[in-house]
């Protein structure tokens, strides 16, 4: 950066002024802290001044006129001098006319905020709102939601400390808070542009937070008075201000920052914008405070300058103008300007002389100063060209608004701003424009056009034909004329309904009512035929067809809207024929699809049932039927059908009866030409097809008999039939009786009621007995008649036999062995009578059972057995038979003997005819009297003998091995199938243990398991390695089963040779 110089005579400022600068006497008021603001007021093309300041003597506020000749008139407006203040012009009321915001504190410090509204006679009259006043702070205006209407930013000190907020300008001179809540600094400064494009103005302010760090906030506009907080790269100050300008043409907005950073330094300091995305540092300039940093383009180059007044580092006060180097950086002019402090300055032409002249209120270290400059760069401003190629586009309440971008002689396209207005046809009145005279395009305040871009969306516009425009303005805030205005319709779309379905003539009411203009209705299948021109018409469906609506509106835009009707078949509801029945017939009807809803009642109001596919109703006089059925769109249709009942014929059976079971009952009904069928109702089946019925009583019965006529109406009636029970009679169980016996006949149970008679009559001592005693000489049958006193009769019959003599049979005497048995009797035992046979064994001692044919006998002793035989009551017989009990044989056997190992011993027995040895694996002969024994180990033998009678008995012997143990002197352990283990053998060993010990004493086996020492061994391994050959030497403990020591020869000890 080009190091800046600049000559201060800090006692006794020199009033040197660029040849492009001229200073112009003046009686504008002079101060400290001051406050210049520049608009055209009054619209007469040349600008007016606001300015406050402080002297040692007094303040001031005033308005200032300005006369077109150079010079100014006070217009008197009564405003107190605020301390801390800030102020700006904007048109708040839309009239064209500027108005004047003004804030801060009065000497009571008091908060006061002012908005004063230009009465457009050089007049203002205070407006009252409620929006706080501040102090410390900056105020900003613009329209920051597109809906026309200028809002107001607002942020410094209030009574309730830092704020920060937006107002919404309601249109109608009152103001509502926006909800989205800002980040509340003081000793700020604001500026509001649109600086990412997106035509929505956004804000950056910077000042110092309630944490006292020096912060730049900058949040985008999102539209609809939401914003984002966005992170940036800008210094935080205070006692300085911020300002927006394109200071390299590339059409976004750059930053300005100037004041004390965090470092506490002085900076001025140019940021440019990065296509909306960040900002970099473009350039540095002398860091001031509590002073002024304006941007306009001064040399009409097309490149904003800057007015930089101020305190530097060392307090010293300054004023200095930076020429923009076409967008590289800045460059001092070299020559003096009257240095100020704490001032405030402002570009505009107050002589419209197309050159932008100077506003600068201060003080020096002497005095105060209002230096009004002229410029006379050579060159005059050229307006830019008027815009072309105005584009609108609409969707409901939005447009989108483009234009060709505009065209200037010094400022490149890229640098110009735009400002657009709307005017609504109907009521010719302008809905959003900027203070600028709309047929010449001379703006009426000092700033940059409100859009950066060339393309802006408005919303929530009401309907309406709108006329717009566009200008562009440069970089001296020059505008062009608008372009030739362009015209657009705003109409909101009309809806008459979802497309529909409907039934078959259903009606449907579309209706546009609620909007403005006429209608005229059409349909598709007739488009040339107007339906109806009335905004509500109701339609009749006969068919699908879609119906459309063509709504004008007052200003001439036509908007039309369509709804497909669908028409819905009527469910198929078919009755058939009218309904021809008998009397107490039930009619079924079945009606609809699985989907219906099916209703149905008569008119004479005896049915009724919903939601049935189902009728079913029994008729006993003429009626309707009607069905109504609903299916699943909702369509009705409906079918009745007539129901005429028929008489039945008349029909009559005799009263119920009773009747004797197995009589016989006759029934006629009509003629033998009639349909008639009888049935019995207890199983329903049908008995006969006559009108004469004839039944043979078996039971209880109801016979129901059905007579149709010619119209096949049937009737019916019923008879019940009580079958009588009959009589019992009881002739008794058939007899069986002996020879020359007697007998009674008859039931146990008398009926004296019953009348008895008996047959055939001999043998019979009465007939008419119910129990008579009969004497047959042979088989014979006796029948009994029993009438009651119904005369219901019942027979029965028995059979009385005469029982045949037996024959019998009790079989021989027989002997047995002790403990053997025999079955007594013969086979069989008695034979020959109709009657059960009865036994009577005696003596009962062992017997199995001593009153059957053939019990089991087996007696300790020679016994004699009687039988007595009787069946029935005849006469008893006596039969007897004898058990002989044979001796069982008396053995003598030797005594329990002990053998040697192997050693041959005969065994004998005496006292049988024959023997039987056991075990016999042992014995040579095991069936003599005498065999001979070889045994290795104590053995139990049995004999069993047989004596003459060949009855058996058994005796027993025990030969005991001697106690004895081998132990072998030499093991060969080489796995070749002989002596490969070293193991003890030898009998009658109860337990043991071995041990055996190497030539050092060491233990290389050892075991106490009686089958591992006798039958596995040892293989020659300790510990799964095979030993040494050599001597070793073994060592055995134990006892066998009688108690004796076990000794090899006499030792427990010895010496075992290993050799493979």
């Amino acid at each position: 950066m080009k190091k800046l110089i600049s000559i201060i005579f800090a006692l006794f400022p020199v009033l040197l002024f660029a040849q492009d600068l001229s200073e112009i006497t003046n009686t504008l008021p002079k101060g400290a802290k001051s406050i210049v603001l520049a608009a055209d007021i009054d619209i007469n093309g040349f600008p007016d001044i606001f300015i406050t300041g402080e002297t040692l003597s007094d303040n001031f506020t005033a308005l200032y006129k300005n006369n077109g000749d150079s010079t100014f008139s006070d217009l008197g407006l009564s405003v107190p001098y605020l301390n801390d203040a800030s102020a700006c012009f904007a048109d708040i009321n839309n009239d064209s006319y500027v108005d004047l915001l003004y804030t801060g504190i009065d000497e009571s410090l008091n908060y006061l905020f002012y908005i004063f509204i230009n009465q457009q006679n050089n007049t203002f009259i205070e407006l009252t709102h409620s929006i706080p006043g501040i102090r410390y702070g900056t105020i900003q205006c613009q329209d920051m939601d597109h809906d026309g209407w200028q809002d107001i930013f607002i942020s410094g000190y209030s009574s309730l400390g830092n704020v920060a907020s937006v107002y919404k300008n309601n249109g109608n001179l009152t103001f509502s808070k926006a909800d989205f809540v800002f980040d509340g600094l003081r000793s700020c400064d604001a500026v509001i542009a649109d600086f990412d494009n997106n035509t929505f103005p956004d804000i950056i302010y910077s000042g110092l937070s309630t944490s006292l760090v020096k912060v730049t906030c900058y949040y985008q506009n999102q539209g609809n008075m939401q914003f984002v907080k966005k992170v940036n790269s800008l210094p935080g100050t205070q006692l300085g201000g911020v300002d927006a300008c394109d200071v390299n043409n590339d059409g976004f907005m750059d930053v300005a920052v100037f004041g004390k950073n965090n470092d506490n330094n002085l900076i001025t300091e140019f940021y440019q914008n990065n296509s909306g995305l960040s900002f970099t540092l473009f350039d540095e300039l002398k860091g001031i405070r509590e002073g002024a940093l304006k941007t306009s383009d001064f040399n009409n180059d097309g490149y904003v300058d800057v007015i930089l007044t101020g305190s530097d580092e060392t307090g010293t006060y300054i004023t200095e103008l930076y020429i923009n180097n076409t967008g590289t950086d800045f460059s001092l002019e070299t020559d003096t300007i009257t240095a100020l402090g704490y001032s405030d300055a402002t570009w505009f032409d107050f002589n419209q002389d197309q050159k932008n002249d100077l506003l600068i209120c201060g003080t020096t270290l002497s005095d105060s100063k209002s230096l009004l400059l002229s410029s006379n760069v050579a060159a005059a401003n050229q307006y830019p060209l008027q815009i072309t190629g105005l584009i609108s586009d609409t969707s409901a309440d939005t447009v989108w608004l483009s234009w060709d971008k505009g065209v200037d002689n010094e400022t490149s396209s890229g640098g110009l701003t735009y400002d657009i207005y709307l005017q609504t046809e109907a009521t010719n009145t302008v809905d959003f424009y900027p203070s600028v005279d709309l047929l010449s395009g001379m703006r009426y305040t000092i700033c940059p056009g409100a859009l950066s871009s060339n393309t802006i969306q408005l919303e929530n516009l009401p309907e309406g034909c709108y006329h717009w425009s566009v200008q562009s303005v440069d970089a001296a805030f020059a505008g062009s004329s608008f372009a030739t205005a362009d015209t657009f319709y705003i109409t909101y779309p009309v809806s008459i309904g979802n497309d529909t379905s409907l039934c078959y003539k259903g009606q449907i009411n579309l209706s546009v009512a609620d909007y403005e203009g006429t209608a005229e209705w059409f349909s598709v299948k007739n488009p040339a035929v107007s339906l109806s021109n009335s905004k509500q018409f109701l339609y009749t469906v006969l068919e699908t067809d879609t119906i459309w609506v063509e709504l004008t509106k007052s200003y001439g835009d036509v908007v039309s809207d369509s709804i497909v009707i669908s028409m819905n078949s009527l469910p198929n509801v078919d009755l058939g024929d009218d309904i021809l029945i008998c009397y107490g017939s039930e009619v079924e009807l079945v009606l609809g699809t699985e989907s219906d809803t099916v209703d149905w009642f008569t008119l004479s109001d005896t049915y009724q049932e919903n939601n049935s596919h189902i009728f079913s109703h029994i008729f006993y006089s003429n009626d309707e039927i009607v069905a109504r059925s609903t299916d699943i769109n909702g369509c009705i249709n409906s079918d009745t059908a007539l129901v005429t009942v028929r008489l039945l014929p008349g029909i009559s059976l005799v009263n119920d009866t009773a009747l004797c079971l197995n009589n016989t009952l006759q029934l006629t009904v009509g003629t033998a030409s009639d349909s008639i069928n009888w049935y019995s109702v207890t199983n329903m089946t049908e008995i006969l097809n006559s009108n004469v019925f004839e039944y043979i009583v078996s039971r209880n019965d109801t016979f129901l008999v059905e007579w149709y006529d010619q119209y096949r109406c049937v009737n019916y009636d019923t008879i019940n039939i009580f079958a009588r029970e009959l009589p019992i009679a009881d002739a008794g169980n058939d007899k069986l009786i002996c020879s020359g016996y007697s007998v009674n006949l008859g039931p146990e149970i008398l009926n004296n009621d019953y009348i008895y008679l008996w047959s055939p009559g001999l043998t019979i001592d009465d007939m008419n007995s119910a129990n008579p005693l009969v004497t047959p000489l042979a088989d014979t049958k006796y029948f009994l008649n029993v009438t009651d006193q119904f005369g219901c009769e019942a027979n029965d019959s028995v059979l009385v036999q005469i029982n045949p003599i037996g024959t019998f049979n009790i079989g021989n005497d027989t002997s047995i062995c002790p403990g053997e048995e025999t079955v007594l009797g013969g086979n069989p035992t008695a034979t020959g009578s109709i009657l059960p046979y009865n036994y009577e064994w005696y003596p009962t001692d062992y017997l199995s059972g001593y009153t059957t044919a053939n019990p089991v006998a087996s007696p300790n002793e020679t016994t004699t057995y009687s039988l007595i035989i009787f069946t029935g009551d005849c006469p008893v017989d006596t039969l007897e038979t004898t058990v002989i009990l044979n001796p069982i044989p008396e053995i003598e056997i030797m005594n329990d003997t002990i053998a040697g190992f192997n050693e041959d011993i005969l065994l004998y027995a005496s006292g049988g005819e024959s023997y039987v040895w056991s075990p016999d694996e042992y014995l040579n002969f095991p069936d003599i009297q005498n065999p001979t024994a070889n045994l290795v180990q104590s053995t139990h033998f049995t004999v069993q003998a047989t004596n003459e009678y060949g009855c058996t008995d058994t005796a027993g012997v025990t030969i005991y091995i001697k106690n004895e143990v081998f132990v072998p002197g030499l093991f060969t352990p080489n796995n070749d199938g002989n002596n490969d283990q070293f193991k003890v053998y030898g009998f009658g060993i109860k337990n043991i243990s071995l041990t055996i010990f190497d030539d050092k004493g060491l233990v290389v086996f050892k075991s106490t398991v009686i089958d591992e020492i006798t039958g596995t061994g040892w293989n020659g391994k300790n510990k799964g390695v095979q030993v040494k050959d050599g001597t070793y030497f073994w060592k055995i403990n134990g006892e066998f089963y009688n108690g004796d020591k076990i000794k090899f020869k006499g030792k427990d000890t010895g010496v075992l040779t290993i050799l493979r």
